[in-house]
């Protein structure tokens, strides 16, 4: 979703101020010396008009609307997005905020962080200032919805409307990417039990375990084609998921 909204620019204003002095001056030395001084009036009164007229011309601005979810599913720009604001939080970048929110369970090793409601988060993409701000609107008076709470989550990503192809063509999908690269690098293995999470934190690796040279390989091997193979069990409409069948003695560690 689009929206585009006016504000007026500081520094547009001064700098047009310290153009526009400075040309003034020059002109009104200029104008002693070859205008008659009759016509010298109408000629400044022109100049001031068009000086009023560059003050008071906003600048436009695009305002992209980011919901969380899509009709039954969730957007999967706003959880890129989420992830990507999230990684800004611990950034030498993020002098603009704040506020920060901070918590830990027993399991984790590392705090967890978050952004308050209608916080606003500056970034910047090849010299272009964006500001995003997450908006929370929870209505009591309306039945949970299908993702079952009263909340609507989205994210506002605004900007100067000049930039709008670099925003659309470029920034999102680096938004994107980059959150694909934070997942990786946060990636924790998890077991599911009854509709329930934890995390799985075992000290083995493939390194510490006892098995054939070219098994583990093969292992390996597999397990590596299948994970990057993510996106085509989606396509083509099939559970992404991989089992083995392990046997031997009592005590090997199966």
């Amino acid at each position: 979703m689009l929206e585009f909204r006016t504000i007026p620019s500081t520094s547009e204003v001064l700098s047009v101020y310290a153009s526009v002095s400075t040309s003034t001056m020059l002109i009104r030395t200029m104008a002693n010396q070859l205008i008659p001084h009759q016509f010298q009036g109408y000629i400044f009164s022109r100049l001031q008009t068009i000086f009023a007229h560059l003050i008071s011309s906003p600048r436009l601005l695009m305002t992209i609307v980011v919901d969380e979810y899509t009709g039954f599913h969730r957007n999967q720009i706003f959880d890129a997005s989420e992830i990507y604001l999230l990684s800004k939080l611990t950034s030498p970048n993020s002098s603009s905020m704040d506020r920060v929110k901070v918590a830990k369970t027993p399991i984790d090793k590392n705090l967890l962080l978050g952004f308050e409601k209608d916080q606003e988060i500056i970034d910047f993409f090849h010299g272009i200032q964006l500001k995003w701000k997450l908006v929370y609107h929870e209505d009591n008076n309306s039945s949970p919805g299908y993702n079952g709470n009263k909340e609507c989550r989205w994210f506002e990503l605004i900007f100067d409307e000049k930039h709008k192809g670099i925003v659309l063509d470029s920034y999102l999908s680096h938004v994107v990417e980059k959150s694909k690269a934070l997942k990786e690098e946060n990636k924790v293995v998890k077991l599911y039990t009854r509709g329930q999470s934890i995390n799985l934190e075992h000290p083995a690796t493939f390194d510490k375990l006892a098995m054939d040279s070219e098994l583990k390989r093969a292992l390996i091997e597999d397990l590596d084609r299948f994970v990057k193979r993510r996106e085509f069990y989606r396509r083509v409409g099939k559970a992404w998921k991989r089992g083995y069948l392990l046997y031997g003695p009592p005590g090997t560690g199966k």
